[in-house]
């Protein structure tokens, strides 16, 4: 039994924890291996899995199809969801203009609504909009600057139930930054059918993904995505601790598990 944060230790004592309905992967060497975790699957070019669970990628790109998905996020009005991506942010330095997410709802027009690149130091974000060009949105290239090399770099991604589209950006587990912008006219229905990791897959021209880097070097660590709720800066915490465990964390999990034993052999 391995409990890697204190949400699976309270689980495993018999306590819960809630956060709408959640999808967290910390190992994708069975998705790449073509089992599919909660209806997701996985299609992997110039991928490889790391000793700890992560996706490496060498020009290459993932494809996480969604339209079998149990816990699938749709763009329709007074719908929230929230989609969090850790990267090893020494092999995006070490990249350049990777491509972190692009997002396909529904097909034909408007196909890849949604996606973020990190190139020049920083985040850029994009969706789909009435001056839609070159990967931007409006008339602004809205970014988060990130600082350094080292560490995990998470992009949180949040549609709210107010139809506004959000993102935070975290360094390891701090919040560095975030990016609010008015969804407008965003409130129309449609599933998330494909979302790309490392590149942009097949997308309509009118797209901000259309202009994003096809295949992409990064190592993908970890993924969480929640429906009917969203991902709150406590939320992230718990998400992120299950990929790199607190000192804390990691004591109370072998309390938990000592505990366990010391009543196997009692009994």
């Amino acid at each position: 039994m391995k409990i890697k944060s204190i949400s699976a230790l309270l689980a495993a004592l018999g306590c819960s924890v809630s956060l709408g309905a959640t999808t967290t992967i910390t190992d994708f060497s069975g998705l790449l291996g073509g089992t599919s975790q909660d209806g997701i699957s996985l299609i992997g070019i110039n991928a490889t899995a790391t000793g700890t669970g992560g996706l490496s990628l060498n020009n290459g790109s993932l494809d996480f199809t969604m339209t079998g998905a149990t816990n699938r996020p749709n763009i329709s009005a007074n719908q929230s969801f929230s989609v969090a991506l850790t990267f090893d942010l020494s092999t995006l330095n070490a990249a350049t203009d990777s491509t972190l997410f692009s997002a396909q709802f529904g097909t034909g027009a408007y196909a890849g609504l949604f996606g973020a690149q990190y190139k020049e130091g920083g985040v850029h974000f994009g969706y789909w909009g009435t001056s839609q060009t070159n990967g931007k949105y409006g008339t602004t290239d809205p970014t988060v600057s990130v600082t350094g090399n080292t560490g995990n770099l998470s992009v949180v991604w949040t549609k709210t139930s107010d139809n506004n589209v959000n993102l935070d950006v975290y360094l390891d587990s701090s919040k560095i930054g975030s990016i609010t912008s008015n969804g407008g006219g965003i409130n129309f229905s449609k599933q998330l059918e494909h979302l790309f990791v490392g590149g942009k897959g097949t997308t309509d021209s009118g797209s901000i993904t259309n202009s994003f880097t096809t295949s992409s070097d990064l190592t993908l660590e970890g993924m969480q995505i929640v429906t009917g709720g969203v991902m709150d800066e406590n939320a992230f915490k718990s998400y992120y601790n299950q990929l790199v465990p607190e000192p804390a964390t990691a004591s109370l999990s072998l309390l938990g598990l000592s505990v366990l034993m010391l009543r196997r052999r009692r009994s």
